[in-house]
């Protein structure tokens, strides 16, 4: 009977045991992850939601990078919703966008799985009313339940 709540939240994905950080840096399975800049804007199209970009700095022992299975990373709230990156064109052009011009990086899964060490950039679209009390969670699909939380405060950029 143990090893039934064991086997739905390994099936879920969900993280039981989450590391909440005070700072926008911390180490989970011997990577250490800063939020280098978190920034949002508001586009004329899309006037309730907000696109956002998180820049992530990964950093670690080779040895270590190689036991992590995937690295998974999204925004949460302090009402438990969830928010994943978007992983498609339109993900690409909100890193460019608020990367300062820069081309849009690797996001945190092509990171780990390339040399490990670098800048992973998470674009999301998120509703305009729970930009306040945010958090990035960050796990590893070998390392569940573990999870670490950073806290978020994300910086308004005008838009174009």
């Amino acid at each position: 009977m143990v090893a039934w709540p064991a086997l739905r939240d390994l099936r879920t994905h969900v993280p039981t045991r989450i590391t909440q950080a005070e700072t926008p840096d911390g180490t989970l399975h011997g990577l250490h992850f800063r939020i280098e800049a978190a920034r949002f804007t508001v586009l004329p199209q899309l006037p309730d939601r907000a696109v956002a970009l998180v820049r992530l700095d990964v950093a670690g022992d080779p040895q270590d990078m190689a036991q992590w299975l995937n690295c998974t990373v999204s925004i949460t709230d302090d009402k438990g919703r969830r928010w994943l990156p978007l992983y498609s064109q339109l993900g690409l052009e909100i890193a460019a966008f608020l990367g300062d011009g820069q081309r849009a990086g690797p996001n945190c899964r092509q990171v780990i799985a390339g040399s490990g060490q670098g800048t992973a950039d998470e674009a999301f679209l998120l509703p305009l009313e729970v930009l306040d009390g945010l958090r990035l969670e960050i796990r590893d699909q070998a390392g569940l339940p573990d999870a670490l939380s950073l806290p978020l405060r994300l910086v308004m950029r005008p838009a174009p």
